[in-house]
């Protein structure tokens, strides 16, 4: 755990390491210029909706799946995305991750193992609690 610049408190992977590698680098102007310009600003959560259909599921064929799905976290990791959650519903061909990352282009990299077996949905995503918080700050 580590306090946020709001005051609330904020959980993420490797905030410590984070911050303290952003010590001393110099941010993008508009960056900078923001009034909520901190490490903890520069990295986000996504959520990501993976589906497919029978017709492009690799699940028959056990090499497509390690090239696709079995291959999508170490992918995602070679990227510097960590990834905070996964998960699957395989009658529905529907996959599910919480990811967290600086770079979008480096989540859509880690993505490319599955891109070509369906569509996925790249959302950006905070987190409730502390969204909760700051709108009852803000009114009281």
């Amino acid at each position: 755990r580590q306090d946020s610049p709001t005051g609330l408190e904020a959980t993420w992977a490797g905030s410590t390491e984070q911050a303290e590698a952003m010590a001393g680098h110099t941010l993008p102007a508009r960056v900078e210029t923001s009034p909520f310009a901190t490490a903890y600003s520069l990295v986000m959560l996504f959520h990501i909706h993976h589906h497919h259909d029978e017709n492009t599921c690799p699940a028959h064929d056990p090499e497509a799946v390690g090239a696709s799905f079995g291959a999508l976290l170490p992918t995602l990791n070679a990227n510097g995305v960590t990834v905070i959650g996964a998960w699957v519903d395989p009658p529905g061909h529907d996959f599910f991750l919480v990811v967290e990352t600086d770079d979008y282009d480096a989540l859509v990299e880690g993505l490319r193992p599955i891109i070509a077996s369906g569509t996925a949905t790249i959302q950006p995503v905070g987190d409730m609690a502390a969204q909760v918080a700051k709108r009852m700050a803000d009114n009281g």
